[in-house]
């Protein structure tokens, strides 16, 4: 668990600009950014005394929240740490698609984009275009990288709430129409 929330914390320190690093923005590293975090994480790792287990299972952890990375080709020390990653990168996603703004930060992900070197996009509009076809994405890797570990959710919110629903995944398809209705209007 400890692992984990190491992990959780530390997956998005690679946006983080250096004392050093002076222009732009943390934007510029999205392309790296997961690779960045992993590094941040050793040295901090190091400096706090944790062992090399330790930072090997945050780094792989942290890695799969990497959205190009094949999870299935990732050496974890254990089936435990393996789950802990597609527990972490399932929330990654999760956490991201089902905030109530997403699609007002898409907005910013295209300047990010820009910044960063990230091509692909010619404008905001043609963004928000593709992104029907990133929620496809991410329902296959939900499904299959990420071994469907979202089911879950379900039984939390039972448990929390006695709300018989996934709500993250109803604030998920809610939005996807909500964009679709969006991208219809001429």
């Amino acid at each position: 668990i400890t692992l984990g929330l190491m992990a959780a914390l530390f997956h998005d320190a690679g946006y983080i600009q250096e004392t050093d690093d002076t222009s732009g923005t943390g934007a510029k590293h999205t392309a790296t950014h997961v690779e960045r975090s992993m590094d941040f994480f050793e040295i901090f790792g190091t400096r706090m005394g944790l062992d090399e287990d330790s930072i090997l299972s945050v780094r792989s952890v942290i890695l799969c929240t990497n959205l190009s990375v094949d999870i299935s080709a990732i050496e974890f020390p254990n089936p435990r740490i393996r789950l802990l990653g597609k527990l972490i990168g399932t929330a990654d996603v999760l956490a991201q698609m089902a905030d109530r703004i997403y699609l007002e930060k898409l907005l910013f992900l295209y300047r990010e984009f820009k910044e960063s070197g990230i091509g692909g996009y010619e404008s905001e509009v043609d963004l928000l275009r593709k992104t029907i076809g990133f929620y496809d994405f991410i329902a296959r890797r939900l499904e299959t990288h990420l071994s469907r570990v979202d089911r879950f959710m379900k039984s939390h919110f039972i448990a929390r709430w006695e709300i018989h629903e996934n709500l993250y995944q109803t604030a998920i398809e809610k939005q996807r129409k909500y964009l679709k209705h969006i991208l219809s209007i001429p």
